[in-house]
Protein backbone atom coordinates (compact mmCIF):
# COMPACT_ATOMS: atom_id res chain seq x y z
CA UNK A 1 0.00 0.00 0.00
CA UNK A 2 0.98 3.41 -0.82
CA UNK A 3 2.15 5.82 2.12
CA UNK A 4 -0.58 8.53 2.68
CA UNK A 5 -0.25 12.07 1.11
CA UNK A 6 -0.77 14.68 3.95
CA UNK A 7 -3.42 17.12 3.42
CA UNK A 8 -2.11 19.75 4.89
CA UNK A 9 0.78 21.54 3.61
CA UNK A 10 1.80 23.24 6.71
CA UNK A 11 2.94 19.52 7.81
CA UNK A 12 6.18 20.09 5.22
CA UNK A 13 4.71 18.34 1.82
CA UNK A 14 4.06 21.24 -0.78
CA UNK A 15 0.55 21.10 -3.08
CA UNK A 16 3.05 20.77 -5.95
CA UNK A 17 4.79 17.85 -4.20
CA UNK A 18 1.70 16.08 -3.24
CA UNK A 19 0.88 16.63 -6.46
CA UNK A 20 3.68 15.25 -8.12
CA UNK A 21 3.38 12.36 -5.53
CA UNK A 22 -0.38 11.79 -6.79
CA UNK A 23 0.80 11.23 -10.36
CA UNK A 24 4.13 9.22 -9.64
CA UNK A 25 1.66 6.79 -7.56
CA UNK A 26 -1.70 6.72 -10.17
CA UNK A 27 1.62 5.77 -13.22
CA UNK A 28 1.61 9.66 -14.96
CA UNK A 29 4.73 12.04 -15.53
CA UNK A 30 5.10 13.83 -12.68
CA UNK A 31 5.86 17.28 -15.14
CA UNK A 32 2.91 16.81 -17.56
CA UNK A 33 0.49 14.13 -16.18
CA UNK A 34 0.71 12.10 -18.95
CA UNK A 35 1.27 8.45 -19.30
CA UNK A 36 4.51 7.63 -18.40
CA UNK A 37 5.92 3.70 -20.04
CA UNK A 38 9.78 3.79 -19.53
CA UNK A 39 10.80 6.00 -17.15
CA UNK A 40 10.31 6.01 -13.19
CA UNK A 41 9.02 8.96 -12.67
CA UNK A 42 8.67 11.17 -16.37
CA UNK A 43 6.98 10.51 -20.08
CA UNK A 44 9.12 10.18 -22.99
CA UNK A 45 8.67 13.41 -23.62
CA UNK A 46 9.54 15.11 -20.82
CA UNK A 47 12.31 13.01 -20.28
CA UNK A 48 13.90 14.10 -23.59
CA UNK A 49 13.74 17.60 -22.55
CA UNK A 50 15.08 16.74 -19.15
CA UNK A 51 18.23 14.93 -20.98
CA UNK A 52 18.75 17.20 -23.90
CA UNK A 53 21.70 19.39 -22.08
CA UNK A 54 24.54 20.70 -23.57
CA UNK A 55 27.47 18.80 -21.98
CA UNK A 56 30.16 20.68 -19.62
CA UNK A 57 33.14 22.16 -21.70
CA UNK A 58 36.18 23.65 -20.00
CA UNK A 59 36.21 26.94 -19.69
CA UNK A 60 32.26 27.71 -18.89
CA UNK A 61 31.07 28.23 -15.95
CA UNK A 62 29.43 25.04 -13.65
CA UNK A 63 31.21 22.15 -11.91
CA UNK A 64 33.39 19.96 -13.92
CA UNK A 65 31.84 16.42 -14.30
CA UNK A 66 33.58 13.52 -12.22
CA UNK A 67 34.79 11.91 -15.60
CA UNK A 68 36.42 15.56 -16.59
CA UNK A 69 39.05 15.12 -13.63
CA UNK A 70 41.17 12.80 -15.71
CA UNK A 71 40.83 14.39 -18.70
CA UNK A 72 43.14 17.41 -21.16
CA UNK A 73 41.97 19.73 -22.69
CA UNK A 74 43.22 22.08 -25.32
CA UNK A 75 43.11 25.86 -23.92
CA UNK A 76 43.06 29.14 -26.12
CA UNK A 77 47.15 29.12 -27.32
CA UNK A 78 46.91 25.24 -28.19
CA UNK A 79 47.98 23.79 -24.26
CA UNK A 80 47.06 20.49 -23.15
CA UNK A 81 45.63 21.19 -19.53
CA UNK A 82 44.99 17.99 -17.08
CA UNK A 83 42.71 18.91 -14.94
Amino acid sequence: MASPIPKNPRKGVSRQRRWQIKMKESGRCIICGKPREHYAQHCDECWRSITNRKPWQPGYPGRPPKSAVRLAFPNKSGQMIIL
